[in-house]
């Protein structure tokens, strides 16, 4: 029998993940926990450093994200505590080690074979991206949905307007160097929820030999996931609130036309050249990236940026105590939070 394997997911905030990661654990053979925020946090990867000092924590490029939070109280639900991930930690001799150790108690907890998938469904994954697909035999996915919804759906969920503008760049400029990797897989929301199970099972399938999953298994397994119902929240402001075998297309809410004006006014903006180099981002266009992941789109009104709110400069400000305290950034990183864009035209 062959080892457990870890899979990386990772999107920007309200682009489905949480639907995929219900998907994914509904197989005999994979297993998907809550979100941990462990791998997005690049000091993991340094692990004589971290074992020395587990409490190190890297800088995240996403400006509205104030620190990394590892979510020690949700382990629980991976059938195990903080002591003995830090345990884990600490006899590994090295990351893959940690990761085999992680996965192996995951799947054995959820009673299903240790040659089975682990996937992990963090957003903030994309932090790592980089770090986690160095080894040849690690995988990530990212998902991506229409800028537009995402925009919308950040705005019902209390963002400010230009934190909820920035976002779905960012994220997609964090990956853009990395997108045709050949352990980097793009899956678009849009098409996985025109065919989830079909989707799903063929994803899922890329990843073993060993284990087979159709799509009518697939579906079956979801409708009886009483884990997923059990481990993962879901909010009320998403559009996609599943039901036993009735997944709804979250992008058929309506969006109101001052909100699409907004937008408008986004398609004329690119990741600054500061933003860019300060957090190793590509410094793309977002009607490059839309173009990029078949988001067709064009600038027909005014570009503008709008101004952060007071509440998104105190966040700014917290985030770059935090950093400052936890050793990365400055504590005058807050106005570069607040330049994370320019105009492209």
């Amino acid at each position: 029998m062959g080892a457990p394997r870890l899979i990386l997911i990772g999107s920007a905030p309200s682009s489905g993940s949480t639907l995929l990661a219900d998907l994914l654990d509904s197989t005999s053979f994979t297993a998907c926990g809550p979100e941990l925020e462990f791998f997005c946090n690049r000091a993991l990867y340094d692990l004589v450093a971290y074992k020395r000092n587990p409490s190190l924590k890297s800088e995240l490029f996403s400006p509205r994200t104030t620190s990394i939070f590892p979510r020690y109280e949700r382990l629980h639900h991976y059938g195990t505590s903080k002591v003995r991930w830090m345990e884990m930690i600490q006899e590994a001799q090295h990351l893959e080690g940690l990761i085999e150790r992680f996965s192996s108690s995951f799947l054995q907890y959820r009673e299903k074979p240790q040659d089975g998938i682990v996937f992990e469904k963090t957003p903030q994954n994309v932090n790592a991206i980089d770090r986690w697909i160095e080894s040849s035999d690690r995988a990530f996915i990212f998902l991506v949905r229409d800028p537009l919804y995402v925009f919308n759906s950040l705005l019902n969920r209390g963002w400010g307007t230009y934190t909820a503008f920035a976002t779905w760049l960012l994220y997609a400029a964090k990956c853009w160097k990395y997108l045709d990797h050949p352990n980097v897989r793009v899956l678009r929301l849009e098409d996985l929820v025109k065919e989830p199970f079909v989707r799903a099972a063929s994803l899922i399938q890329l990843y073993t030999k060993d284990h087979l999953i159709t799509p009518d298994a697939l579906r079956q397994g979801f409708e009886q996931n009483s884990y997923r119902k059990s481990a993962s929240k879901k909010l009320d402001t998403w559009g996609i609130q599943e039901t036993a075998g009735d997944i709804h297309d979250p992008n058929a809410k309506e969006v109101s036309a001052d909100r699409k004006a907004l937008f408008q006014g986004l398609l004329g903006t690119k990741v600054s050249e500061e933003y860019a180099q300060r957090y190793g981002l590509a410094a793309v266009s977002m009607l490059e990236a839309c173009e990029r992941f078949g988001y067709h789109y064009s600038a027909t009104g005014e570009a503008y940026i709008p101004s952060p709110s007071g509440d998104e400069w105190a966040r700014f400000a917290r985030k770059s105590l935090r950093g400052m305290m936890e050793g990365h950034g400055s504590l005058f990183d807050f106005i570069t939070y607040a330049r994370a864009l320019e105009l492209s035209r």
